[in-house]
């Protein structure tokens, strides 16, 4: 007996082979970073490894990222609003296909991303630094009403890490520099202001810093000088000695 075998040959997938030949590949990036991952495979049917790359289930990421489907490169930089979720990284699909048109094949991996939060300092918005109390702007001894606000703090300062509907909810405000004749202080509403004992005056000018402090104990600081002109008091009662009263 004669018989003849014939062996149809079948398309086998390509293999993604880097970063890993597992299905998944975790990366972690900061925050206003960027990350880049170069992808690499190889196809059993093609020695020269021409192949179709593509990224799926791409939706939950934000904005900017890039992939260069020529090179097989995939890069993004996290804005610091790109923090992921704990324990829910972002998940794209890195998708590699062969050029057979009759059974085309894949091979996947998916990229778990976990953007770490990036804490940012706080800082002084610009235009609403605290202004010198210094020469035609300087103040007087004894006004009237006593107390005088010098600035709204959270006007002043700002944390690019809060929550917009809260803005300043977390940064704490100091100051020093102050003598203790000014009574300087901070309310309740994060006014700064100073209400000086009487007769006092400071004419020669004085600074002072002020520093918002955020959670993670990243400090910004505004200075300003101070300065309390004296008046002329009209004379108090007196008895006249010559001629006699």
């Amino acid at each position: 007996y004669e018989f003849t075998i014939v062996v149809i040959g079948v398309n086998d997938p390509p293999v993604i082979n880097q970063p890993t030949d597992e299905d998944q590949w975790a990366v972690a990036v900061n925050e206003g970073e960027q990350m880049e991952v170069q992808f690499a495979a190889t196809d059993p049917e093609d020695p020269d490894d021409q192949l179709i790359w593509s990224v799926s289930d791409e939706d939950d990421l934000p904005e900017g990222w890039q992939f260069d489907a020529e090179n097989a490169v995939f890069t993004w930089t996290p804005t610091f609003d790109d923090a992921s979720p704990p324990n829910d990284p972002y998940n794209p699909v890195i998708r590699v296909t062969d050029l057979d048109q009759d059974d085309p094949q894949f091979d996947e991996i998916t990229l778990l991303i976990t953007v770490r939060n990036v804490n940012r300092p706080p800082g002084v918005r610009e235009g609403q630094e605290i202004p010198d109390y210094t020469g035609d702007n300087a103040l007087l001894e004894d006004p009237d009403p006593r107390r005088t606000d010098l600035a709204d703090l959270d006007d002043v300062f700002f944390d690019p890490d809060d929550d917009p509907e809260n803005p300043n909810d977390d940064l704490i405000y100091a100051f020093s520099g102050d003598t203790e004749e000014m009574n300087m202080a901070i309310d309740d509403e994060n006014v700064l202001y100073i209400e000086p004992v009487d007769d006092y005056n400071l004419p020669d000018a004085i600074e002072i810093v002020v520093t918002a402090t955020d959670p993670e104990n990243e400090i910004s600081e505004d200075k300003f000088e101070i300065q309390i002109n004296p008046v002329n008091d009209p004379p108090g009662p007196f008895q006249m000695l010559t001629p006699e009263n």
